[in-house]
């Protein structure tokens, strides 16, 4: 086969795996709900609560389905796409765009991320003198905001750093004793294996949902004021 013919191949290979999970997703509506409320977010971590709030939702419109969309790049795109409903989102990626109605949600605070005998985890909160060796890793899909600040420290403290290009190559890198990264809390998966402390700063990462301006469904309404009154913690 050709290189063209294999990328053609590839490509309907994928549509044909679309297709299925369309018609699946078709069945799972007709047989027991009569309307489906999606929304997109760029991890499970981002909204802990998501479960106890599909539960809460369910008992009172039993009639709807919740489906959530996991895209760690493409979130946004997948709603604007008109793919999904609800969208969670960085306040910086919607700037400028209609025909969009924007909740606020919360505000995320910054982390440091270590392994739990790094010499740092003893620390109920990392400040930037803290950070003066050490290793950062920076990049990896890192917001605007974000980028910034790593950027700050890197001039401020003349630290070493090295380029991470995702979040999970990041954690690997840091498990594997490579450095330390600074990161937003909602994207803390519970997980046990690293130590996650607050970083010292007055930024934080504003999180919002977003809806089509021309859904006016009142369910959507309620699933999102469920999703903002049910905040457990600060992330």
């Amino acid at each position: 086969m050709t290189p063209a013919g294999k990328q053609f191949c590839s490509k309907l290979s994928r549509l044909f795996n679309d297709l299925n999970e369309a018609i699946e997703q078709a069945q799972n509506i007709s047989q027991r709900y009569s309307d489906e409320i999606s929304i997109a977010m760029m991890v499970r971590s981002a909204i802990p609560w998501l479960p106890k709030v599909i539960e809460i939702f369910n008992k009172e419109y039993p009639h709807i389905s919740i489906r959530p969309l996991f895209s760690y790049e493409n979130s946004m795109e997948i709603f604007l796409q008109g793919q999904a409903d609800i969208v969670f989102a960085m306040d910086h990626e919607i700037k400028r765009i209609p025909q969009i109605v924007v909740h606020k949600f919360y505000d995320s605070l910054f982390y440091v991320i270590c392994n739990k005998d790094d010499k740092l985890a003893v620390n109920p909160f990392v400040q930037e003198i803290d950070l003066k060796n050490v290793t950062l890793m920076v990049g990896g899909g890192s917001p605007p905001l974000l980028k910034n600040l790593q950027q700050q420290l890197i001039k401020k403290l003349g630290i070493s750093y090295f380029n991470s290009p995702d979040h999970d190559t990041t954690i690997t890198n840091i498990l594997a004793r490579k450095g330390i990264c600074i990161a937003p809390g909602f994207l803390n998966d519970g997980s046990d294996m690293l130590d996650w402390i607050p970083f010292n700063t007055k930024q934080v990462l504003s999180c919002v949902l977003c809806v089509h301006e021309k859904d006016k469904r009142q369910e959507v309404k309620r699933f999102i004021e469920l999703l903002q009154t049910y905040k457990a913690g600060v992330l």
